[in-house]
């Protein structure tokens, strides 16, 4: 039976007791009305007999005439019976236990299931970036939420985080928020929750900005002001510089990945690796120097490299915090532009192997792209994919004498 508070009198009959006569066949007592029944278009007899749970007849009585009231104002609320409401409620009832029931990780595994069975292209990526965001649910102590309590606030630290922690931007950015867009989506079409959390959370600009290097005179004055002042960030630039590591990827080095399996190369675990691939990255010997300078391979396996302040420690400290860092002790100090970052010294690793005829292949190994559609768009963004055609083949416009 519905009950909405339509304001408005449908057809009905008022509540009333029936109280059978001393030796009637059914001794129980009975609230009789009508209501009105959408579904067959005429008034319903209903009756109430829970008054006869009450054995003592005055208490029995006075329980009727508040229960007769209560019957009578939902009757002129216009309180009816309607079938597909009724089965409409009951489902929301049943949707709202589903919400109620089902932790985050527990949906976005229902989720990963449901794709890998439809065996979608893009389920790689797919699986990866809802991968992060279980592990960044579990990190902040949100795994065991219900599904139905995240909000756009949750997607939105998120997002943070993988701007910052992980290095991601522009394109990369924004797939990762389709990804987790389409999670809430999946879950809306099975009726588990009722609104997307991701939605009106804004894509970003997928340009990926100036992305500049550093001169070889700028690279000689940051190297001679952090070589007297900062010597520990130094280090934190040079690995950059050699491996062409992320910044995140850097801020979670430990001294175990250092020839983990080849004393010749660093070990990237594919948990910390911005696409999720694990990495075997090779150690140019002007690297290996400064590896044996600061004692790196010395070190408990589980140190941190960089840890407060750029030194090595037990503490993992965020990727932001050490851009920040960097930006303010040292850029702004020598007042470098905002399109000059710490990323800079992986781009400028990028730019001099690249100006050095180094096969693109063995960059692109190193500083870890999966293909070569986006390793080219990368060269691109650095001014780097020269048309060579246009050099020796352009044609000239007619000379005037």
């Amino acid at each position: 039976m519905y009950k909405p508070a339509l304001l408005m009198v449908l057809p009905h009959t008022k509540a009333r007791l029936v109280i059978p006569k001393p030796g009637s066949k059914d001794p129980r007592w009975v609230i009789k009305f009508y209501v009105w029944n959408a579904d067959t278009g005429r008034k319903q007899l209903c009756r109430n007999l829970e008054c006869n749970a009450i054995t003592n007849l005055a208490d029995r009585k006075k329980w009727c005439r508040i229960k007769i009231a209560e019957i009578n104002q939902e009757l002129l609320k216009g309180w009816h019976i309607d079938s597909k409401k009724l089965q409409a409620l009951e489902q929301e009832r049943i949707r709202s236990q589903q919400r109620n029931f089902m932790k985050l990780s527990d949906a976005i595994d229902l989720v990963l299931v449901q794709k890998r069975g439809e065996k979608i292209k893009s389920i790689r990526n797919y699986e990866i970036a809802l991968r992060v965001f279980k592990e960044w649910a579990s990190l902040i102590g949100i795994q065991n939420l219900s599904i139905d309590s995240i909000k756009r606030d949750h997607i939105t630290a998120f997002m943070e985080y993988i701007s910052a922690e992980r290095d991601v931007a522009g394109r990369a950015y924004n797939n990762y928020l389709r990804h987790i867009r389409h999670l809430f989506k999946v879950l809306i079409d099975r009726e588990i929750i009722l609104r997307n959390p991701a939605d009106k959370i804004n894509y970003r600009n997928q340009t990926v900005g100036r992305n500049l290097a550093y001169t070889v005179d700028q690279q000689t004055e940051l190297i001679k002001f952090m070589t007297d002042k900062y010597p520990n960030i130094l280090a934190f630039c040079q690995v950059m510089y050699y491996t062409l590591m992320r910044t995140g990827e850097i801020t979670n080095m430990q001294a175990w990945w250092i020839g983990a399996y080849d004393k010749n190369k660093i070990y990237l675990p594919k948990e910390f690796s911005k696409n999720g691939d694990e990495r075997h990255i090779t150690i140019p010997p002007q690297l290996e120097k400064i590896i044996a300078k600061m004692g790196w391979r010395n070190l408990p396996p589980d140190t941190y490299l960089f840890s407060s302040g750029f030194r090595h420690g037990t503490k993992k400290m965020q990727s932001r915090m050490h851009a920040n860092k960097y930006r303010r002790w040292v850029l702004d100090k020598l007042a470098f532009s905002k399109d000059y970052t710490m990323y800079s010294w992986k781009h400028t690793g990028v730019v001099f192997l690249y100006r050095n005829d180094i096969p693109r292949a063995s960059i692109r190994m190193q500083a870890g792209f999966r293909d070569d559609k986006s390793f080219e768009a990368y060269l691109k963004s650095l001014g780097l994919f020269e048309n060579s055609l246009l050099i020796t083949s352009y044609p000239s416009m007619p000379e005037y004498p």
